[in-house]
């Protein structure tokens, strides 16, 4: 099934949103981020399959192959990738 891009800041707080960890420098060096699987380990950065990315604007898409083959390598259940699909973003609310 094709799914749609999404930013990249909707793939950083969806990741986070189905248990896996989204690492900015440091550790992961500038300009890149690590994406992390939600296995478990003894320490944040231990956890699962690892996968970096180049840092990107927030709102740049990323296509949905890309989104893809990331939840792919990261080792994430169908279930875990089906909530990532699933999940809505919300835009923020005005303040007035």
């Amino acid at each position: 099934m094709a799914h749609s891009a999404v930013t990249f800041s909707e793939l950083l707080n969806r990741i986070i949103l189905i248990g896996g960890h989204v690492v900015r420098h440091p550790p992961a060096p500038a300009g890149e981020v690590w994406l992390f699987g939600n296995g478990k380990g003894s320490f944040p950065w231990t956890r699962g399959p690892i996968y970096p990315v180049r840092e990107r604007p927030n709102e740049e898409p990323v296509p949905g192959i890309m989104v893809e083959k990331i939840l792919k390598k990261l080792g994430l259940s169908r279930e875990d990738q089906a909530a990532f699909w699933n999940a809505e973003t919300h835009p923020p609310e005005d303040t007035k």
